[in-house]
């Protein structure tokens, strides 16, 4: 059984689907440049790694529980990542501020430049795509989560990104 939509949504049904869809997409495409970046590192780590070191980059001095928070793992998981990350030389651990008890982790140089490198494989995507002049917010975000993902099956009606440097306009998704 079907439930009525709520009328005071702004986007309909089919839209809705659309959009989940494309998070979807693009979280594996996401995911996929996280992997090719480890792959190339050759550490023998994992994208629980990467995300640890990701969030220790923005967020210095982050305890155990703190990862475990924001990554959704365990704390003797994020404490594992930690501890991992400390042996490959990539995070340092140091007494707490305020709790001599609390370990916080900080990276490393070579743990910021093993976590830049990653970052670049995200960023590039993005920023060539933002380079790109996008008007009406539905459609500009559809072109622009098509060049984030290209790998995605575009429908009809959606162009292929140009390349760098060769911006062509993009035909709006259909209706």
């Amino acid at each position: 059984m079907s439930v009525a939509a709520d009328p005071r949504l702004i986007l309909r049904e089919d839209e809705l689907d659309a959009g989940l869809e494309l998070l979807l997409l693009a979280e594996a495409a996401l995911w996929s440049a996280v992997d090719q970046g480890l792959a190339a590192a050759d550490l023998g780590l994992g994208r629980s790694h990467w995300r640890a070191a990701f969030l220790l980059r923005r967020r210095p001095g982050m305890g155990v529980q703190d990862l475990a928070h924001l990554t959704s793992l365990s704390k003797q998981a994020a404490s594992r990542i930690l501890v991992d990350l400390e042996a490959k030389g990539l995070a340092a651990k140091a007494t707490g501020d305020l709790d001599g008890r609390r370990r916080t982790a900080i990276l490393t140089p070579a743990g910021e430049a093993f976590e830049s490198a990653i970052g670049e494989r995200l960023t590039l995507p993005v920023q060539t795509c933002r380079m790109r002049k996008t008007s009406p917010p539905s459609p500009g975000t559809t072109r622009w989560t098509y060049c984030v993902c290209p790998r995605m099956q575009r429908p009809s009606g959606v162009v292929n990104c140009a390349p760098p440097g060769r911006v062509r306009p993009c035909a709006r998704p259909p209706r």
